[in-house]
């Protein structure tokens, strides 16, 4: 399990002291279009405050970001840092190291190359009240997606190398794509929700919560510290023998049924995982929901049923 402290970038973020050749001060309402390389990293600047409301950033095809920050009391690493009120759009480009967003900042990945780290091992991060969606990305072999603090980051596709992070109240919402290995959920109001994408690690919660609605999942379930994984679907069975909705019971085994998407779920599970930790076990709940199959048939019931009284 990995955590990832950032308080001390969030209190530099909040009270920024310094700027350099790499900084961008916009004018309010202006659109800085990116497709060349720079060698430098790139930064918003968040000294301008609400001076740069309405800025838009766009890194378009030919986009390069090729440095990295090493200053400044953020983790050693950023080829891009935008906080504030500014908008970032991604519509291609390669970054050498990790895209950051804070504030209240937003940004919305189309596609893009996210090769490279931080030294906290995070490949795009969210801070803040920032809000990423990622419609497509490759993401780095060895960095995290990570929200934190009031962050909201929303992943309809992609594929990303390392860990699925919610840390210190962020939230994820992950419609879709390929995580290579775990969603961690950590301290209370963090959240995860999983409505489908392809897991290969394992998927833990620690204080946080994460919903699983669908999905495939190569690894185990587990939980520890008053943390909680909601698995929604129907026909769960604990060890072959069916379960219904509420926390389970067994602190370990294998959980089976079908997931509100229609997938199918088979995996191990641990509620008190972490055994030389002192913090306690956590909570695995099921919520049972129709089946996929029976909601079809209930409205194709219903639709017959309107189409016969209309004749």
């Amino acid at each position: 399990m990995k955590k990832v402290i950032l308080s001390t970038a969030l209190s530099v973020l909040v009270t920024p002291t310094m700027l350099h050749a790499s900084v961008i001060i916009p004018t309010p309402g202006s659109t800085l279009t990116i497709n060349s390389v720079i060698s430098d990293y790139y930064e918003v600047d968040y000294d301008a405050g609400a001076s740069a409301a309405g800025t838009n950033v766009i890194f378009d095809t030919g986009a390069e970001v090729t440095g990295l920050r090493t200053s400044g009391g953020l983790p050693d690493g950023i080829s891009y840092l935008a906080s504030g009120v500014s908008t970032t759009t991604v519509n291609a480009g390669t970054f050498a190291g990790s895209f950051a967003l804070g504030g209240n900042s937003t940004a919305v990945i189309h596609s893009g190359i996210f090769a490279g780290v931080d030294a906290d091992d995070n490949a795009i991060v969210a801070f803040g009240n920032a809000i990423i969606t990622i419609n497509d990305a490759f993401g780095s072999n060895s960095g995290d997606l990570l929200a934190m603090g009031g962050a909201m980051i929303t992943v309809n596709g992609g594929s990303f190398g390392d860990d699925l992070l919610a840390q210190g109240g962020g939230q994820i919402i992950f419609n879709d794509g390929t995580i290579a290995d775990d969603a961690e959920a950590f301290d209370s109001g963090s959240l995860i929700k999983i409505f489908d994408g392809s897991f290969s690690g394992q998927i833990e919660a620690s204080e946080g919560m994460i919903e699983v609605r669908g999905g495939t999942f190569l690894n185990d379930f587990r939980t520890e510290a008053g943390g909680i994984i909601n698995v929604i679907g129907s026909g769960f069975t604990i060890d072959g023998l069916a379960v219904g909705a509420g926390n389970v019971v067994p602190t370990s085994g294998l959980l089976e049924g079908t997931l509100e998407n229609g997938d199918a779920l088979s995996v191990n599970f641990d509620q008190d995982y972490d055994l030389t930790s002192e913090t306690g076990a956590g909570v695995i709940s099921l919520t049972v929901v129709p089946e996929p199959s029976s909601v079809l048939l209930v409205l194709l019931g219903s639709t017959m049923a309107l189409l016969r009284r209309r004749k």
